[in-house]
């Protein structure tokens, strides 16, 4: 019997490394650290695709690194009411020993 391939997943690189597959994304709680939300998508998409589709008007703050940075996404925060800690790109470079 042959191998089956799954026709929906999709080829990413990640740090020069090749992936074939899927990306879990969850919303989890601060406090209880319970997922509260999920979503899959082809490991081709780009994190912050699924940004708002995670989020809603209950959301008081929202904590995420710098992939889901943008000002689009700072727009629906505003309009959601919810404060934003979304992490920045540095533009330092590395660091200095």
């Amino acid at each position: 019997m042959g191998r089956q391939k799954d026709s929906e997943a999709r080829w990413t690189k990640k740090n020069n490394e090749a992936h074939y597959g899927w990306k879990n994304h969850v919303k989890a709680d601060l406090k209880t650290k319970l997922i509260i939300k999920a979503t899959t998508t082809p490991a081709h998409l780009h994190d912050s695709q699924v940004f708002e589709e995670l989020l809603d008007e209950k959301d008081q703050a929202v904590l995420a690194d710098s992939a889901y940075h943008s000002a689009e996404h700072e727009a629906h925060l505003i309009k959601l009411n919810a404060e934003e800690f979304l992490m920045r790109k540095s533009d330092a470079g590395p660091c200095a020993e």
